[in-house]
């Protein structure tokens, strides 16, 4: 019983005290806040008003100087200045609840986000943002005072409703075989889609999968090539692309894209925070894609800068089966190609601020090849013949030699040599120093001589 008064008497005491010192804070202006009282990232508990004033000062000044806030637009960063951030520490103090964790009170002037979205875009563009949203989450980090760097993505803060409008759309309308119009005429019977979504690679052989959708590889090739020609000119990145041997007849030079399934697939990167379709369809035996979605930040163009042409070499090849004076070419050939293109960015304001290729593509050239006739020998010298003339009739002629035989060895033949030419060389006699040449040859000789498969390299 006697405890039970002690303990009446303490706490009685204890909050006699605790009135007593509040009262004397308060008195003298030093209210104090009590224990886990914290303003932004600032522990004030036990501390006066005034001193939790100056604590705070201190550590805005330090955050100004950790970290930046940063507003981007594809790609393109504008920095939001932190000394535009306007804090009314007093209203903070006097507003902050004793044992809990309170936020400064904080402004930023709106216009200072429209000018900071405004460096990276042009006027019309701000009008799909949502600026007071990006405005509340710009001051939330500055209300506590949150240390580091952040950037705030302008595609985080469309307007619902935001212009959703056409930004590419091509076509492929020729060069296409009977087969696949009639494949893509059944395919796309109905409008298909593909779903590119922010920040992920779009794979064709996925797709394909996913819509349960069986097509030769030349259709899909086909495909493949519109999309590679339709996604040309924006910011999207070709992360897998092939081509073939020779250019197909429905591609564009640098445009194609090949496809193989399980083997070669065609892959797009979109580095963007929103979302796009690709709208397919076929039309009027053209194969169409749209794509579809937010308006891109920046001017894209697409140039060559290389485009180049190879001749093909002839090849000539020999066949009994063709007649004697007649050609049959085997194939036609076709020139090689060469090409570079070129993707060139440009801001707001028609300044370049990025060039890079995307694709260098080359095609070698096909050979023409001929098949003629194989040539008849036209040697006319009877055997047995050992006297020393040659073919014409005519006696040798021993000018410029002394050989007994009467045979020039200069450039006339041995005895009974034939030399397929039907004439004698010319008389007079020839220097030793041509001695070790052969005669010339005459083109029978030459035709008949040569192998089939020739390469005559012209």
């Amino acid at each position: 019983m006697q405890g039970m008064k002690w303990l009446g008497v303490f706490v009685v005491g204890a909050s006699l005290m605790y009135g007593a010192v509040k009262g004397y804070d308060h008195f003298f202006g030093e209210e104090r806040f009590t224990h886990e009282t914290m303003i932004a990232n600032q522990v004030v508990a036990n501390v006066s008003k005034s001193n939790a004033e100056e604590q705070l000062v201190e550590a805005i000044s330090d955050w100004k100087e950790d970290g930046v806030l940063y507003v981007e637009w594809a790609g393109q960063l504008n920095v939001v200045s932190k000394e535009d951030f306007e804090f009314d520490l007093p209203s903070s103090i006097n507003a902050a609840q004793d044992g809990t964790s309170n936020t400064l009170q904080v402004a930023l002037p709106l216009q200072v986000v429209t000018s900071a979205i405004q460096t990276i875009t042009d006027d019309s563009f701000i009008q799909q943002v949502d600026v007071p949203k990006l405005q509340e989450h710009l001051v939330d980090v500055a209300t506590s005072l949150e240390n580091g760097t952040f950037t705030f993505s302008l595609q985080d803060y469309f307007n619902e409703s935001a212009t959703v409008e056409t930004i590419k759309e091509t076509v492929i309308q020729n060069g296409l075989s009977l087969s696949v119009q009639q494949e893509l005429r059944e395919l796309f019977n109905t409008d298909r889609e593909i779903n590119v979504l922010p920040m992920d690679i779009t794979s064709l052989a996925k797709w394909l999968t996913s819509e349960e959708i069986e097509i030769t590889d030349e259709s899909v090739s086909v495909l493949a090539s519109l999309v590679n020609q339709l996604i040309a000119a924006t910011n999207f990145e070709i992360k897998e692309r092939h081509i073939s041997p020779t250019l197909p007849t429905y591609a564009t030079l640098g445009y194609e894209a090949r496809f193989e399934k399980e083997r070669m697939d065609y892959k797009w990167l979109n580095p963007n925070n929103s979302k796009y379709v690709i709208t397919l369809s076929f039309v009027n035996n053209m194969l169409r894609a749209e794509l579809v979605g937010a308006a891109l930040p920046t001017e894209i163009t697409v140039e060559t800068n290389r485009n180049e042409t190879f001749a093909p070499k002839k090849i000539v090849q020999y066949s009994p089966t063709v007649r004697t004076g007649q050609t049959t070419v085997k194939e036609v050939g076709e020139q090689g190609k060469i090409i570079e293109l070129v993707r060139t960015v440009k801001d707001s304001s028609g300044e370049v601020i990025k060039k890079e290729t995307i694709s260098s593509d080359f095609y070698p050239p096909v050979h023409r090849v001929e098949v003629k006739a194989l040539v008849a020998s036209t040697s006319t010298t009877p055997p047995g013949n050992t006297d020393n003339t040659n073919n014409t009739g005519e006696q040798p002629n021993n000018t410029g030699s002394n050989n007994p035989n009467g045979n020039n060895t200069g450039t006339n033949p041995p005895p009974n040599n034939n030399s397929g030419t039907g004439s004698q060389p010319p008389t007079g006699g020839t220097s030793n120093d041509n001695s070790n040449k052969q005669e010339e040859k005459s083109d029978a000789d030459k035709e008949r001589e040569s192998p089939e498969g020739l390469y005559e390299g012209k």
